[in-house]
């Protein structure tokens, strides 16, 4: 996905507030991985969704890293949701 307008992802703060709305979108059974893509000024640049299923979701490292150099992204911010409300983290 492109964002279109400059999202600025500054602090804990404005990144959950973003990422509950994208949360709040999502299928509750499902877990999933959503990536931003920030310049040096923390504005999005780009924004990815990865869906897993009910016990997990993938972590496609390589896909990221391509994106990010795809992008000239300074950083990265992760979100991802727990289903079940157990934010510990799973065997796998």
């Amino acid at each position: 996905q492109r964002v279109e307008s400059p999202l600025t992802l500054d602090g804990f703060t404005a990144a959950r507030a973003f990422f509950a709305g994208c949360l709040a979108d999502e299928d509750e059974a499902r877990e999933s991985l959503w990536v931003a893509h920030v310049d040096d000024e923390a504005r999005c640049l780009h924004l990815t969704r990865h869906e897993g299923d009910a016990d997990g979701a993938v972590f496609p490292l390589r896909s990221i890293i391509a994106d990010a150099a795809a992008h000239g992204s300074s950083g990265i911010v992760l979100a991802h949701n727990h289903p079940s409300g157990d934010a510990r983290p799973s065997a796998s």
